[in-house]
């Protein structure tokens, strides 16, 4: 059909092909093409799980990279403070450590317990986004969050994680 067709065809023509046709065609040929339909979906959606990775590890990157500063500078101006009333930022940066040093006392508890990729609570750990990992963490007991965080501290070191980790072991405790 043309766009003149269309646009000369009146009000009721069109509502009688739109109720009356297009269900009939449908009722008799989405049998035949319900397949190429459901592959079509398929691929959409694996589309756009790319797409949604690609884009939350940018953005985690970049938040990260941008937030980082931010985050040494509040926790060395809370820092004092934190001291005089006997607190500890539960954190994965030294707060004095001008380049956001790892924690003296975190590094010691992580030496003492080795992990190896086979013994993490989280299956495929090491080929999974952070943005899949943080939702898991909430799930596990303190034993196999301290696996986590040695782990991920000693590899690819993503703040995400090890904040996340951090703050359920914080809870925990």
């Amino acid at each position: 059909m043309s766009n003149d067709h269309e646009t000369e065809r009146s009000a009721p023509e069109l509502l009688r092909d739109l109720f009356v046709y297009a269900p009939i065609g449908l009722l008799f040929e989405a049998p035949r093409r319900l397949p190429d339909y459901i592959e079509a979906g398929k691929r959409q959606l694996a589309l756009a799980e790319v797409i949604g990775r690609s884009t939350a590890g940018v953005v985690e990157r970049r938040l990260e990279a941008e937030l980082a500063p931010l985050g040494r500078t509040v926790a060395a101006a809370a820092q004092p403070l934190l001291d005089l009333l006997g607190l500890r930022l539960p954190t994965t940066y030294d707060a004095s450590a001008p380049d956001g040093g790892v924690d003296p006392t975190d590094a010691a508890h992580e030496a003492s317990e080795p992990v190896v990729g086979d013994a993490l609570p989280i299956a495929d750990y090491e080929d999974l986004p952070a943005a899949d990992i943080v939702p898991r963490l909430a799930g596990l007991d303190v034993g196999e969050l301290r696996r986590i965080r040695s782990f991920e501290s000693a590899n690819r070191g993503r703040r995400t994680i090890l904040n996340r980790v951090d703050q359920l072991l914080a809870r925990a405790e």
